[in-house]
């Protein structure tokens, strides 16, 4: 069986706050100088086995200069089935995504995570929900079938009829020209998930809602699947629903 291979590529333009990642929020300087010497370890790792995949996550690897991720890609083999990368809303552009296609990627996997502002806010994401219609169909104008989009399950004040609309956006992006894999991530305290949630308290009980809602919206041409954050505190947002495919 031929290995798969993470890369993580740090950087984030912010810390979201429900991320207990590894990343850093540092200048635009200090890219090339984590890609050299990764490329460095790479190097003397002596890798010399054919990858079957390939992921670059983070942090935001699409927040780096094409250049760079190629010069990454090129310390493997060119025998990979699939490369991922992992992008925000609002980084890419059309130059970043003809790159990415001449080094291999041929999966990206975009974090969505809400259609709703002011989720994104409370979340401490910094693109805006109409970033992800026009990133999507960037991606699919510059050749790119496979398309991951995350959601995110349990913001603050998130109620059902605001997920079921995020589904229905979901829905509108066209399965059979693009999107192949939803990711829904259930979003905990952490405090719940080490049994020392407050009495009377259960954001289980809402993801177990939003996971019915989900098998019963999203249309049969999505993959999904469900995953699971924890975070320590988040910001409450505002219960108004304004979606950007309203």
């Amino acid at each position: 069986m031929k290995p798969g291979v993470y890369i993580h590529i740090p950087f984030c333009e912010q810390r979201c706050y429900y991320c207990a990642f590894t990343v850093a929020v540092a200048r635009e300087e200090t890219y090339e100088p984590y890609v050299r010497r990764l490329i460095r370890e790479i190097e003397l790792s002596r890798w010399s086995a054919e990858p079957e995949t390939i992921f670059l996550g983070g942090g935001t690897p699409s927040i780096l200069a094409g250049h760079l991720i190629q010069r990454v890609l090129e310390s493997f083999p060119r025998t990979a089935a699939e490369i991922s990368l992992e992008a925000n809303p609002g980084t890419l552009d059309s130059e970043k995504l003809r790159s990415w296609r001449e080094s291999g990627v041929n999966r990206v996997s975009l974090g969505a995570q809400s259609f709703h502002d002011d989720d994104l806010r409370a979340a401490g994401r910094i693109h805006q929900a109409k970033d992800v219609f026009s990133d999507f169909e960037l991606l699919r104008s510059a050749g790119f079938q496979n398309i991951n989009i995350d959601l995110i399950a349990g913001l603050p004040d998130q109620r059902d009829e605001l997920w079921r609309a995020n589904l229905d956006c979901i829905a509108r992006l066209q399965p059979e020209q693009g999107a192949s894999l939803i990711t829904l991530y259930n979003l905990y305290p952490a405090a719940e998930l080490d049994g020392a949630a407050a009495p009377g308290f259960s954001q289980g009980q809402a993801i177990a809602t939003m996971r019915t809602l989900a098998a019963e919206t999203l249309p049969d041409g999505f993959t999904y699947e469900w995953t699971t954050l924890a975070f320590q505190q988040l910001r409450a947002g505002s219960t108004a629903v304004s979606l950007a495919c309203t």
